[in-house]
């Protein structure tokens, strides 16, 4: 039976759980670009909309690469391209009015094996723009970067393999930024991305700001950003898609041991339809210090998601989200550990071995001044039996749904000047627990 838990004064609510420390954005340094030009049209760009640019832009950049850096740029028009690589020292720049367009066109696009997260392999298009270990480089202007996703969309859906594409090749992402430190990306609209729009992956000092993302709600995987890394600033954006708006996946821990994601602050996005702001669905390279706070969702499956299942869990902790607004999100909030698992309730999920890795933690999350209309489901906190989810902390929350929240599996939940509709009629704390070590993700 559900129960509603309204204006509940947990003491010691601040001893219990710790919140995350929001990160300081100025801290966080800007890239160094020279002051040298490379319009893109002087190389041979035609932006008619029909003229593939691709070597026009490539020896723009090889030129901006000689000459040591500097600001390679889209003027207005519309310009086609291949995929093409970033160097460092180097500012994308398009101008308003500039529109460019990845080929929509396999045959442009190299097909190679790749490690998609620990553990998966598959085949892969390379991506429309990649920046792999490089520093000091940004994209910014008023232009457009188009996916034309579309295409993508079509003919090599992942989720619907066919005769003709058994190897379920994984369509290009819009841009990739792989291992790069000092990266901005600024003010710029990405649309219709062939599959994820922005990663900034493994990378140390990001700042995105006002950027747009837009792709139907019915585009399978169009993941908004989804950053890894450390020190992470992602604030002023509106993002429309068909998955995941903002996801954090810690899959490979740093190089030092540190968790994947640490120290990141998530400010001011406008979501409509998606996925919400998730962590996971890979864990296992750890994530800590995370603020995501003034954040709206209209019309999203999810506001809060946490996601992760046996085999790519790890721990995450020290996270807050903070003054989020929902209106008709589908499902306010979700913790669960048996992500992409048909189960109805955990506790007819089978029994996870002690020795097993890789198991999804999570411990010292704070909810704090959020406010749900119009939700059909209150949500879930899903733990496993012997590795629950630890010392969530609910406070100043307001929840309108058709179905409670289905708490199963948590140790330390505490509320606070709340109203919660809650279910909580299965075991809230287990008998028996995981390890508190877990292998480190390579």
């Amino acid at each position: 039976m559900a129960k509603l838990i309204s204006v509940l004064v947990v003491g010691f609510f601040a001893l219990i759980t710790r919140a995350a420390t929001p990160l300081d954005p100025a801290s966080i340094p800007l890239p160094s670009i020279p002051d040298r030009t490379f319009n893109i049209t002087e190389f041979g760009a035609v932006g008619d909309g029909k003229t593939l640019n691709t070597d026009a832009i490539k020896k723009a950049i090889d030129a901006c690469r000689v000459a040591g850096g500097g600001r390679v740029v889209i003027p207005a028009g519309d310009f086609a391209t291949g995929p093409f690589q970033f160097v460092s020292n180097m500012n994308l720049h398009l101008e308003r009015g500039a529109t460019l367009r990845p080929v929509a066109d396999a045959k442009h696009y190299r097909v190679s094996r790749v490690e998609l997260y620990p553990g998966k392999e598959d085949d892969s298009f390379e991506n429309c723009i990649q920046a792999s270990n490089c520093h000091d480089i940004s994209i910014t202007g008023e232009g457009t970067i188009d996916g034309q996703g579309e295409y993508w969309w079509t003919n090599w859906d992942v989720r619907r393999p066919t005769p003709e594409n058994p190897a379920k090749t994984h369509r290009p992402h819009l841009i990739v930024l792989d291992g790069c430190m000092r990266v901005l990306v600024r003010d710029v609209t990405l649309l219709n991305s062939p599959m994820f729009h922005l990663i900034p992956r493994r990378c140390r000092d990001v700042r995105i700001e006002g950027i747009k993302i837009k792709a139907p709600p019915t585009s399978h995987n169009t993941d908004g950003i989804d950053p890894s890394g450390w020190n992470i600033y992602i604030a002023n954006c509106m993002i429309d898609c068909g998955d995941d708006v903002v996801v954090f996946k810690p899959d490979y821990a740093g190089p030092n041991g540190e968790p994947a994601v640490e120290n990141a602050l998530v400010e001011n996005i406008t979501a409509w339809h998606g996925h919400g702001i998730s962590i996971g669905g890979q864990t296992r390279g750890g994530l800590r210090n995370v603020v995501i706070r003034n954040c709206t969702f209209n019309g999203t499956t999810s506001g809060i998601r946490l996601k992760a299942n046996v085999g790519n869990g790890g721990l995450v902790e020290d996270v807050l989200f903070e003054n989020l607004t929902m209106k008709n999100v589908r499902e306010a909030i979700v913790f669960t550990s048996h992500y992409q698992k048909p189960i109805k309730t955990p506790t007819t999920a089978p029994a996870v071995e002690a020795s097993t890795q890789y198991i999804p933690r999570w411990r010292n999350i704070v909810v704090r001044n959020v406010t749900a209309e119009g939700s059909k489901l209150a949500g879930r906190m899903w733990g496993l039996p012997n590795a629950p989810i630890e010392d969530v902390a609910f406070e100043n929350v307001r929840i309108e749904a058709e179905t409670p929240l289905d708490i199963t599996f948590a140790n330390g939940v505490t509320v606070k000047n709340s109203s919660v509709p809650i279910s909580a009629g299965m075991p809230l704390i287990p008998a028996t627990r995981m390890p508190e070590t877990q292998p480190a993700a390579r």
